[in-house]
């Protein structure tokens, strides 16, 4: 994959996450919402994992699998 391919999904799924937590907000006993919460959370983490496999560091979190400090060495997500 791409670098806007792969940092597309890290967006989508984000949004879904987002979205599900404030439905949640207002629905806290919609079994079926936690469970999509949890699923997007865990494709989310999937997907940011991917994405910093392939194109480093995504947030400052991604370093901590870094065996150095290499954050201004590639372009920020925003570039």
């Amino acid at each position: 994959m791409n670098y806007e391919t792969d940092l597309r999904a890290v967006n989508e799924w984000s949004f879904l996450a987002t979205e599900l937590q404030l439905y949640l907000d207002t629905h806290p006993d919609d079994a079926r919402a936690l469970a999509a919460l949890k699923n997007a959370l865990s494709e989310r983490q999937a997907a940011v994992s991917t994405f910093e496999q392939a194109h480093g560091a995504l947030t400052v979190d991604g370093l901590l699998s870094a065996r150095r400090y290499n954050w201004v060495e590639r372009p920020f997500p925003f570039e």
